[in-house]
């Protein structure tokens, strides 16, 4: 089996990105295509990079139509920044003996390879499968291809790829500009990024100081390790929408969004494991097992997370029913869990754009519709639910 490898920064993952990986699978002969978005970059320290999560989130957005093609993690799980090198042999040892390995890249790398870390075990272990663009020069191209073989024994063999005139930084400029960008990017990234608020202005997530976004991204990275796709783009998305109300109120932004990022990371767990993080005398949450992984994820955070500060743990516990005398964060967070912009709940921009204003109104708001829904469901609602709406309406002024 012919296996392709095609890694990038992604920041993000554009049109071009996407035709060059059909036309590899398509002209190159590839059964098998893995995008590897790059987890710490070690070649760009000193230029702001997309999280690993949203990069791999928008990859994975891209990809997903894409026959034999796989989105991997094995980069965005290291803890520390790699090397291709390292990926390229890693991937390798995980083939059987009979399958080749082949990085995917522009023609033009031909000539920047030799400045990568290790280039001569990169051109003689593996072998490179390089796109020509309309506009490229063959002759060059072929003339190199022959030198890099001649010196370090390098495999490469060439395959036509469509000319796309699109770049990351023109998307990321683009965005910054609020200009369109549904010709640079697919539509599930374009939607992607409009509802994180990706290279935007107004993205409170870059106020953090570096010690906060490095914590982020490593809660950001445990998550990685075991959440599926659709769980974690919500997580990052109520994560951003999170850290929106906070700034919107003044209130501490990194705390909401460490609360948004890891609010259901307990969702995955079977129920029968979950439970046991549930208070015995709990009977109304003991009754419905959709919401044990608020109770669990709080008592799990501060061993998989290192959490400690009480005001996301409590956040965390009840983010899906609330409680009586709810802190700041609690309702930022429920709010921002059930008004994120993936969420489809009749009325789900109102509560976020009331919450933008007026948090304790919001809620309220947010609690005559579930009133409603559980009405014809036939089920009650939950007596923490019941005691957070009362405790507000009497905080309210009237």
């Amino acid at each position: 089996m012919k296996v392709g490898f095609f890694g990038g920064t992604f920041d993000p993952v554009h049109n071009g990105h996407v035709n060059m990986v059909e036309d590899a699978i398509r002209f190159g002969g590839l059964d098998k295509l893995l995008v590897v978005p790059a987890g710490r970059t070690v070649h760009k320290p000193a230029e702001r990079v997309s999280s690993a999560g949203m990069r791999y989130m928008m990859c994975h957005l891209a990809f997903s139509p894409c026959s034999h093609v796989e989105v991997s993690r094995i980069e965005v799980l290291r803890e520390h920044g790699s090397y291709t090198i390292d990926t390229l042999r890693e991937l390798k040892a995980a083939l059987t003996g009979k399958d080749q390995l082949y990085m995917v890249c522009g023609a033009d790398i031909l000539f920047d390879i030799l400045h990568w870390r290790s280039p001569e075990a990169i051109l003689r272990e593996i072998r490179i499968l390089a796109s020509l663009r309309p506009g490229h020069d063959r002759s060059g191209m072929e003339i190199r291809a022959r030198e890099l073989s001649d010196r370090y024994g390098a495999e490469i063999t060439f395959f036509e790829a469509r000319q796309t005139d699109v770049s990351s930084t023109a998307v990321r400029e683009a965005v910054e500009r609020s200009l369109p960008i549904s010709g640079l990017v697919p539509p599930a990234v374009r939607r992607f990024i409009r509802m994180a608020g990706l290279y935007g202005p107004e993205d409170p997530l870059e106020s953090l100081d570096p010690d906060h976004q490095d914590r982020l991204r490593t809660a950001e990275r445990v998550l990685l390790s075991f959440m599926e796709p659709e769980r974690l783009s919500h997580s990052l998305l109520t994560m951003t929408s999170a850290a929106r109300l906070a700034a919107d109120h003044g209130q501490d932004v990194f705390a909401a969004a460490l609360a948004g990022l890891v609010h259901d990371c307990a969702k995955h767990l079977p129920a029968r494991d979950a439970v046991r993080h549930i208070d015995p005398e709990d009977r109304a949450t003991l009754a419905e097992p959709k919401l044990y992984h608020g109770p669990a994820g709080a008592a799990l955070a501060p061993g998989w997370f290192g959490i400690r500060d009480p005001l996301v743990l409590d956040a965390v516990r009840y983010h899906a029913t609330g409680r009586a005398d709810m802190t700041w964060l609690d309702l930022v967070l429920y709010l921002a869990d059930k008004s994120e912009p993936s969420r489809t709940f009749q009325g789900s921009d109102a509560v976020f754009e009331m919450a933008r204003k007026d948090l304790a109104g919001a809620f309220l708001y947010s609690c005559n519709g579930l009133r409603e829904h559980l009405a014809t469901l036939g089920k009650p609602m939950h007596p923490d639910t019941i005691a957070a709406i009362e405790s507000l309406e009497r905080s309210q002024p009237y």
